[in-house]
């Protein structure tokens, strides 16, 4: 087994790359997005609850202010009932200055006991409808006291009592939370007050006001517990600071210190926002606030402070902090541990593929091939298996191959018949391993015989048994090769051959069934057939070749004696005709000098029948000419040509003449037309000479793409084959040969006393004669 490489590892086109690669995507590619995905969720519900958890720190502390303001609210009208204030107040109206003073002393000592009872309030007081201090009892938070009448004062200026008097009956007023004056001076160390009032009346009439001062610092002490990284503040609805850990943040508007320090200075982005009176957060920078509205008096939602918690961002999302940091380091070593699987599967998985890839290499390399070991009993080992199989069976059809090459050398080393087939069975029998092979041929009615043969069987004992009788039809009709099995140790195998296109010829073997029926048995005789199939068929060819050869031969003699006989015609017809004529107005011509001067009558009847003599010679030779080389048929065409060489003929002999030409609108080649116009010229050449007929029929006309031409007398006929035993007949011949060698063909048809009938049918354009090949 090879070693590790990350060289080949990281080689982007080895499978093991492509497989660590697909691993990582499939496995990485979620492991990482579910983690990242779970981080971004969890981290966003930390941070929620972190929020979350301010949130409701805010509120808790806020609804801790509220429930200690609503204590107060209480108390205020709790003091404004007391039957010893409405005793006072009566005492007063009727103008019993005793009594009133005994009712006064009273209502302190009932204002005492009440402060000792509450020492959140530093000072409780009645003041009557003049802002004089009436009954007042002050408190340090520990004990309390109550002042002494000649230390009351006058408070009719002061802002509660000029508010407090304004309202109705039973409610409440509520001053600004600021810090304590005594006599129109801040009171030093700042005690920060709030003060509930309440108007009193008595019988329908404003007698003064109920009043608590409330020690601030009591409530305002639920927003301590500050941290270096969390503040609790309350400010104003200006956003003045009430309570602040830094101490010179504190009570910076107008009507206290006045150092102008706000919300709006520390947070100018956000001071709007978080002063409108809601319940909400927000992040400025690295700081995050979280606010809560506290109503002092609930019956006015118009008049509210801000509790305000402010925390770094690190402080309150740590716990996202930490716990990405665990994800990622969990994250981290899982993707560690999955890059090490897959480089282990990785390899797992590639080094038996790699060995099966040397392994083919060297197949490739090498003519011998070595079987390669199976590792395993998966996948990977059933394809090493299957190579080895596959390996063998390709050394094996190699094998076949060459046999097959020497075989088809052999098969087309030659082109005689026997010498083909003699190699063709001896292949048939080395390729397939077979004891017998033949050609048959099998007939229409069934029956088969062996035409050539090698091996134990002649042809008359070749296989006759049914089954074999049935693979010969089905090998006929399917075109393919068909293997039966007669016997235990006997199958016979056929292929249908196609030479000279009988399609009864077959090539059959007969061997041993193991071998007849292997897989390839059936494809190597296939392509064997097949060779043989074409070899055969070229051997007909040069059979075919050497037999037109020797037509061509044959033809050639034949024309060069028709050119002779031709010639020897026109000879002839020089000699008994155009030079007959000639010689005879010579003669005249030669009378006439003789009787020049003598006689002028018998002169001038030779030089008559000298004009005679010329003008049939120029005839004779115009005839002769025209036998030469139709000039008609260059001029006016082949239909022209036939119906001017007939009735030429019909004029000259007296026949009784039948046309029918239908030639006008087909275009025929130049050869077929001289050699239909020379065809027809002999055939009426041989009516003229032999036929004594009285009426000749010509019809010609173009149909399925070839020109047909019929000549029919009704002459006294003869006898056609006797007349070619005899004396073959040189125009007959030529006839025939003129028509086969632009393709088409030439039919006499006679018998005495019937007439004669010459059928011709020629393509329209000249064809090769190749035989029937």
């Amino acid at each position: 087994m090879r070693a590790f490489s990350f060289k080949s590892l990281l080689h982007p086109k080895t499978l093991r790359t492509r497989l660590v690669v697909a691993f990582l995507t499939v496995v990485l590619v979620p492991l990482i997005g579910t983690g990242l995905y779970g981080n971004w969720v969890t981290s966003k519900i930390i941070q929620e609850r972190a929020v979350e958890a301010a949130h409701n720190d805010t509120l808790r502390r806020a609804q801790q202010i509220d429930d200690f303001l609503d204590g107060v609210r209480g108390d205020v009208l709790y003091l404004a009932n007391l039957d010893d204030l409405q005793e006072l107040l009566a005492a007063r109206e009727q103008g019993d200055a005793p009594a009133g003073e005994s009712a006064r002393q009273q209502l302190s000592r009932e204002f005492l006991v009440f402060s000792r009872s509450h020492l959140n309030y530093y000072q409780i007081r009645y003041l009557d409808e003049t802002g004089q201090e009436i009954v007042r009892v002050d408190s340090d938070g520990q004990a309390a006291r109550i002042v002494p009448a000649n230390r009351l004062q006058n408070k009719a200026s002061r802002y509660y009592f000029t508010d407090t008097i304004q309202l109705p009956p039973g409610m409440l007023y509520v001053s600004p939370l600021d810090l304590n004056r005594e006599f129109g001076a801040i009171e030093f160390p700042y005690r920060p007050v709030i003060r509930y009032a309440t108007p009193i009346y008595h019988e329908g009439q404003l007698r003064g006001i109920v009043i608590i001062n409330i020690f601030a610092e009591r409530f305002l002490a639920f927003l301590d517990g500050d941290t270096d990284s969390q503040t609790a503040m309350l400010v104003d609805q200006d956003g003045y600071y009430l309570a602040h850990p830094d101490q010179d943040k504190r009570w910076g508007s107008p009507r206290d210190l006045d150092t102008g320090e706000n919300l709006h200075r520390d947070y100018p982005e956000l001071a709007s926002t978080v002063l409108a009176g809601e319940v909400g957060s927000q992040t400025a920078a690295r700081e995050v606030l979280v606010y809560a509205p506290v109503y002092p008096l609930a019956a006015d939602p118009g008049k509210y402070w801000m509790v305000v918690h402010a925390e770094s961002v690190d402080s309150m999302f740590a716990p996202i902090t930490a716990f990405r940091v665990t994800a990622a380091t969990i994250l981290a070593a899982a993707v560690l541990v999955a890059i090490s699987m897959i480089l282990v599967l990785s390899r797992r998985l590639t080094d038996p593929l790699i060995a099966l890839q040397q392994g083919v290499k060297r197949f490739g390399e090498e003519a011998a091939y070595h079987p390669l070991p199976v590792l395993a009993d998966d996948e990977i080992g059933q394809l090493t298996g299957e190579f080895n199989r596959m390996a063998d069976a390709i050394q094996g059809h190699i094998w076949h191959l060459t046999l097959l090459n020497e075989a088809a050398r052999e098969i087309a080393a030659g082109l005689e018949r026997k010498t083909t087939s003699r190699a063709i069975l001896t292949a048939a029998r080395r390729l397939l391993d077979v004891e017998q092979a033949a050609f048959v041929e099998a007939a229409d009615d069934g029956a088969v015989r062996a035409t050539e043969w090698q091996g134990g069987w002649d042809g008359e004992s070749w296989p006759q048994h049914e089954l074999v009788l049935g693979l010969y039809r089905q090998a006929r009709e399917q075109g393919t090769v068909q293997i039966v099995q007669l016997e235990e140790d006997c199958a016979v195998g056929v292929a249908p051959l196609r030479p000279e296109g009988t399609g009864g010829l077959f090539l059959a073997v007969c061997g041993k069934p193991a071998v007849l029926q292997a897989p390839a048995a059936a494809k190597l005789f296939t392509t064997l057939a097949a060779q043989a199939d074409i070899a055969l068929q070229n051997v007909a060819l040069y059979e075919r070749l050497e037999a037109h050869r020797r037509r061509l031969s044959s033809l050639l003699k034949a024309l060069i004696t028709a050119q002779e006989e031709e010639r020897k015609l026109i000879a002839y017809d020089l000699h008994d005709g155009l030079i007959q004529y000639l010689v005879g107005a010579r003669l005249c011509l030669s009378g006439c000098v003789l009787q020049n001067g003598k006689d002028e009558a018998q002169v001038g009847k030779a030089l008559s029948e000298s004009l005679r003599q010329l003008a049939t010679a120029i005839q004779e030779g115009r005839r002769l000419i025209e036998g030469l080389r139709p000039t008609l048929l260059d001029d006016l065409g082949l239909a022209a040509a036939l119906r001017e060489l007939t009735e030429l003929g019909a004029a000259a002999q007296g026949w009784e003449l039948d046309l029918q030409i239908d030639l006008e609108d087909d275009d025929l080649d130049p050869s077929i037309e001289i050699t239909a116009f020379r065809i027809v010229q002999e055939a009426l050449s041989n009516v003229r000479k032999y036929a004594q007929a009285k009426r000749v029929e010509l019809t010609a006309f173009v149909r399925d793409g070839r020109l047909r031409i019929q000549v029919r007398d009704g002459g006294q006929g003869f006898d056609l084959e006797h007349l070619e035993k005899k004396r073959p007949s040189v125009g007959l011949a030529s006839m025939r040969e003129r028509a086969e060698l632009v393709g088409g063909r030439c039919e006499i048809h006679s018998a005495p006393g019937e007439g004669t009938l010459v059928s011709l049918e020629l393509p329209l354009r000249p064809e090769v004669d190749t035989g029937d090949v």
